[in-house]
This record gives structure tokens, sequence and C-alpha cells, in this order.
């Protein structure tokens, strides 16, 4: 399975400028190699030149399954408990 990470900067954040600095973060080298090769996410690293954890397969050779949206399911129950958690 191949499970896609992402991040954000939401509407009702109350540090706007904090969570662009964050994030910016995330995708620079440190924090690419860090995630990637560390042992702490086994993330594939999204910045090109910063290889991959040994551990991980190459991304060409993955083979993850042939779902659709459809069959994954309805996630509006997972909607509604971010909104009751002042989330979304």
């Amino acid at each position: 399975l191949v499970n896609v990470s992402g991040a954000a900067v939401m509407k009702s954040a109350h540090n706007v400028d904090g969570a662009q600095k964050f994030l910016a973060y995330l995708v620079s080298e440190r924090a690419q190699k860090l995630m990637a090769q560390n042992h702490i996410s086994y993330e594939y690293p999204l910045r090109p030149g910063v290889a991959s954890d040994p551990i991980n397969k190459p991304f060409d050779q993955l083979k993850p399954p042939a779902l659709t949206i459809q069959q994954l399911g309805d996630d509006s129950q997972a909607g509604k408990l971010l909104r009751q958690a002042g989330l979304l």
C-alpha cells in the first residue's frame, strides 16, 4: 500500500507565518534527509537529490494495489469527526 503524506496551512491557523515557515522547513534538504535517511518515518523524499532510506524499495518497484476512491469507502464519518474536533 502506498500512503501519501501531506501538509498544509489551515484556514483557521493562528500563526500562518509560523506554519508556512514550518512547511518550508519540511521540504528543506535538511528535513528531507532527516525523514528519509534516519529511520524516523521511512518516507520517500520529495526533494530531488535526497536519497531514500536503503530499507525502502525503490519507488519505481512498488506495486500498489489497484484501488479506486470508491473502493476505499465513504470517509464522511472521518470528516465529521475532524469538524467536531475543530480541525476542519
